[in-house]
């Protein structure tokens, strides 16, 4: 069963859905995994959704006990539905049936883009037994600064403008079945 996260109980249920987001077979992107993002990064990225208008945090519940959360923002103008995290103690199934049948009630016509780790078998079992398509398989790298050695700048390499962003938009293009399509890049390249 899904039921909204009160702001008053958030506390209460922290420290085991940040567990959950530490076990990549137990949770969706981002990754917390990564050594990079921190429990503070969690807690302050989740704490906005009591801020905005178009997120929310559902919990799980599972033979009457909390199995864990679905973090979510749907941007409306664009139909777009999307996870900030999907973090299930278990019944990942279960979790995914429920989420994407409030999502289709709640939410009809729109996309819903959920992200999940190759180590998470049960979320990609579950999706495909849904009809879900995946669009995209990745890899998480991180890059250790540390040891980075700067090398010289390849004179090829130039900046993205508006003047050369047909280049760009032509590379791109080749990829961009994503909500950060190459209109929308250009439409927020100010920020």
């Amino acid at each position: 069963m899904l039921t909204p996260l009160k702001r008053e109980d958030f506390d209460k249920y922290i420290d085991f859905i940040y567990a959950l987001a530490l076990d990549p077979a137990r949770s969706g992107y981002p990754t917390y995994t990564d050594g990079i993002k921190t429990k503070a990064d969690f807690v302050e990225r989740s704490l906005r959704a009591y801020e905005r208008a178009n997120e929310d945090i559902l919990l799980y519940e599972r033979d009457g006990k909390i199995a864990g959360w679905i973090h979510y923002y749907y941007l409306a103008e664009d139909k777009y539905l999307d996870t900030c995290s999907f973090n299930i103690a278990e019944g990942m199934g279960d979790a995914i049936a429920e989420f994407t049948a409030f999502a289709r009630e709640r939410f009809p016509g729109s996309e819903l883009y959920m992200k999940f780790p190759g180590e998470n078998t049960q979320a990609e079992a579950a999706l495909e037994a849904g009809g879900f398509a995946c669009i995209e398989r990745d890899f998480n790298d991180v890059f250790d600064l540390d040891r980075y050695e700067v090398r010289p700048q390849d004179p090829d390499v130039v900046p993205v403008t508006r003047e050369n962003y047909d280049l760009f938009r032509a590379l791109h293009a080749q990829v961009e079945d994503m909500y950060w399509n190459s209109d929308r890049l250009l439409a927020d390249m100010d920020e």
